[in-house]
């Protein structure tokens, strides 16, 4: 299993590489549980301002290429993937105490 600063450094080149046209802030990872308590982990990647709409196959590239980076390097939690804006994620950020 890899530790979340791995899992971060993979899952920022993957989509990067499938959301390069709108382009990528950040990425970012934690550990959690799928609905059957199965380990998963919550990755969020926040996308630019200003960078356009992200298409379903740009998106979907860009979780199926997370999901085959941590396969290759032996990591078998699943991706649970969210898709923000950096606006999105400012807003969600000040409305936490």
């Amino acid at each position: 299993m890899l530790n979340i600063v791995e899992v971060d450094r993979l899952a920022t080149q993957a989509a990067s590489k499938a959301l390069k046209r709108v382009g990528i802030v950040r990425v970012f990872s934690a550990p959690t549980v799928t609905w059957d308590g199965d380990e998963a982990l919550s990755v969020t990647i926040v996308l630019r301002r200003n960078g356009g709409a992200v298409t379903g196959r740009e998106a979907n590239t860009a979780l199926v290429e997370i999901s085959q980076e941590l396969e290759r390097r032996g990591d078998s939690r699943f991706p649970i993937t969210t898709i923000t804006t950096e606006e999105e994620q400012e807003s969600h950020d000040d409305s936490q105490p």
